[in-house]
């Protein structure tokens, strides 16, 4: 298992801040093969890896002023691309434990064997996305891991505070942005996206925590909670469609159907509360970074 001390690294100090901030990435790096570790890493040890390659993709774009654009972009396509072939685990986890949660909000009238469909649905996608994870796959996301973790090796990066300011005031802008987006038309689409930009926020402000300003303690707190009513409702979206594809019983599809759009109407309103009040600060204003 992977060491403690790698799962949210943090700056020491403002000097040196870029070399500080890409050992930070391949520690990132190293600590999600450390999770996919072995010939079958748990749904458990995937979902941690991919919160790591999170968190690589949100310290890439902390760095993306201070170093070169070509080598951003091929960074990010690594981690975007090492991702993805991970989300089919994580997402047929993340399902069955959100129906869990919606079977629970059912009426007694309403007995488990009404919901028994969608429940074999899910258990089956989780064994075919278990099975879909083989040796040959799990070797082909960590050589593409390792290969992208050298070439930071080969990177020239400008050591300027003011630099990853500016990555932290471009993220700031994008999830501001998203959550303008949503509030027009809160669409799963736009939905989604604002929460990656929260996300991406959230973890540049834990990465700066140590030499942090004002009130970014504060900010953190908050992006974290609106990140999570999002993915709650992001898990619900996926849900429904699994749910129409189940062979439920009309009375059940209806029901179920009405459950999701009442529980994401009520988190939808909580996320765009919350995000009123966390984007009171305009992108200028915006400077987690002490300054000495």
């Amino acid at each position: 298992m992977p060491d403690a001390e790698l799962s949210e690294p943090t700056l020491s100090s403002t000097h040196r801040p870029g070399a500080q901030a890409v050992g930070l990435l391949r520690r990132h790096i190293t600590a999600a093969l450390d999770h996919l570790a072995g010939p079958r890493p748990s749904g458990a040890r995937i979902h941690a890896a991919r919160k790591e390659l999170k968190r690589s993709r949100a310290t890439l774009r902390l760095m993306r002023e201070a170093i070169d654009p070509g080598h951003f972009g091929e960074a990010d396509a690594a981690l975007r691309g090492a991702a993805r072939q991970l989300n089919d685990a994580r997402d047929a986890d993340v399902l069955l434990r959100a129906f869990k949660r919606l079977r629970d909000a059912f009426e007694e009238s309403k007995t488990p064997a009404a919901l028994e469909p969608l429940r074999k649905l899910l258990q089956d996608e989780r064994r075919t996305a278990a099975a879909s994870m083989s040796r040959e796959r799990l070797q082909a996301i960590k050589l593409l891991l390792r290969t992208c973790k050298q070439h930071t090796y080969e990177w020239s990066v400008a050591n300027d505070v003011d630099l990853l300011t500016a990555g932290m005031q471009r993220t700031y802008r994008k999830a501001r942005q998203g959550y303008r987006a949503a509030r027009e038309a809160p669409s799963d689409e736009r939905l989604h996206a604002w929460r990656r930009q929260l996300k991406y926020c959230a973890y540049q402000l834990e990465t700066i925590r140590s030499v942090s300003a004002g009130k970014s303690a504060k900010r953190l707190h908050a992006c974290t909670q609106v990140a999570d009513v999002l993915g709650k409702d992001h898990d619900l979206a996926l849900l429904r469609e699994r749910a129409a594809a189940a062979d439920l019983e009309a009375s059940s599809a209806l029901h179920v159907a009405d459950e999701i759009r009442r529980e994401r109407a009520k988190l939808q309103r909580r996320a765009l509360r919350l995000g009123a009040r966390l984007y009171r600060v305009k992108v200028r204003q915006f400077e987690p970074l002490r300054r000495h």
